[in-house]
């Protein structure tokens, strides 16, 4: 809905290719986060994951959002002024407030321990779910849907907490580094309507900071192969004495004894003031802002 400018399909598509003013910039991303659906993608610059993200939307159970990797929708007012700028925004805006206005995103909820986790590491998953009626869900299971950063997609079974009605709860490991979405849905069918939605990091652990302090052992070691010393902090002070001796070098930069500086030319003042100058006549001619 937020692409849809005009109401007949095959005429909105070729708005966006042909109809429509390109833009000068945008911020190139390496991919969709996983989960995530993409609305455009750029027509000709491509990596390894295919052509190059320019915009993209989340349905988040709490609220929806969107990203946008460009900054120049203004030039769309060339031809046809605000008609289809407004369109655009209006659509974008009413799909993102729409998240928030469903009755529906209240039936269920997905909840994480935190959203980054290392590799193997115990992801633990709460879920609530509730029937059409708001009723708490009494079924045994709930069935999870999770998205891998591969872009494969397999289900899980979050047990009911006998504790709470339609609470589940349930625990995984990961292997795989990465961006990863969970979903329930209505149905337990994949292609079902989604109820809630969360998403959480994988990472490599990061094994240097699990232990900060120092290792005597391995630095007397290393110094040892390197022929050097090892000093405790105690020792700090004996640094300066075994230090080799040395002096100051210095590096001559320039012949000239004194330099002058770019900025200080009048023709270069004059050079940036005739380049903004028949910037701004360019702009005014074109009817650009």
């Amino acid at each position: 809905p937020m692409l849809k400018l005009l109401p007949d399909p095959a005429t909105n598509r070729l708005l966006w290719k042909e109809g429509l003013q390109g833009f000068y910039w945008f911020a190139p991303v390496l991919r969709a986060k996983a989960g995530a659906q993409v609305l455009l993608r750029h027509p000709t610059r491509k990596n390894k994951y295919g052509r190059m993200v320019l915009a993209a939307a989340w349905d988040y159970p709490h609220g929806r959002v969107v990203w946008l990797g460009l900054d120049s929708f203004w030039r769309w007012r060339k031809y046809y002024g605000d008609k289809y700028f407004d369109t655009f925004w209006r659509n974008t805006i009413r799909w993102a407030a729409e998240g928030r206005l469903k009755q529906g995103s209240d039936r269920a909820s997905l909840e994480l321990s935190k959203q980054v986790f290392d590799v193997g590491e115990k992801v633990e998953v709460s879920a609530s779910l509730r029937d059409e009626d708001f009723v708490p869900s009494t079924a045994p299971a709930c069935k999870l849907f999770i998205l891998l950063p591969s872009g494969r997609k397999r289900s899980a079974v979050l047990a009911a907490d006998p504790s709470e009605a339609g609470s589940y709860k349930g625990s995984f490991r990961f292997r795989e580094p990465g961006s990863y979405a969970l979903s329930l849905r209505e149905g337990d069918a994949p292609e079902g309507k989604i109820l809630a939605q969360a998403g959480f990091r994988v990472r490599m652990p990061l094994k240097e900071l699990a232990r900060p302090t120092p290792d005597a052992k391995t630095m007397k070691a290393i110094a040892k192969a390197t022929r050097g010393r090892a000093l405790s902090l105690e020792e700090a002070s004996e640094l300066p004495g075994i230090l080799p001796p040395g002096g100051t070098r210095v590096i001559p930069v320039g012949r000239d004894p004194h330099p002058k500086e770019l900025w200080d030319t009048p023709w270069l003042l004059l050079v940036l003031i005739a380049i903004l100058g028949m910037e701004w006549a360019l702009r005014k001619g074109a009817h650009l802002p």
